[in-house]
């Protein structure tokens, strides 16, 4: 499989595609092409985009779990809690 830009990736995780398969295809492209760095700088940008998931138990959330619990750079529960913080 072809692996697109990470532009192309995240653009495809906005809330207009709201595909189940479209969206686990750019969890797909992010996970072959990011580095542990690319995702603690795009940190935040994709923490916000799991509110347009339907279901937590997502492509997308079992992602950043997976990075955060395989690197500490990448606090994935710091930032979920700012982020959804009353």
């Amino acid at each position: 499989m072809m692996v697109r830009s990470l532009q192309t990736a995240l653009e495809l995780l906005d809330c207009k595609y709201a595909d189940p398969r479209v969206r686990g295809l750019a969890v797909s492209w992010l996970d072959q092409s990011m580095s542990d760095e690319d995702v603690a700088q795009y940190l935040m940008q994709l923490v916000q985009t799991v509110k347009y998931e339907p279901h937590l138990d997502c492509p997308l959330a079992i992602f950043l779990i997976r990075r955060a619990l395989l690197n500490r750079k990448v606090r994935v529960m710091d930032n979920l809690v700012l982020l959804y913080k009353p």
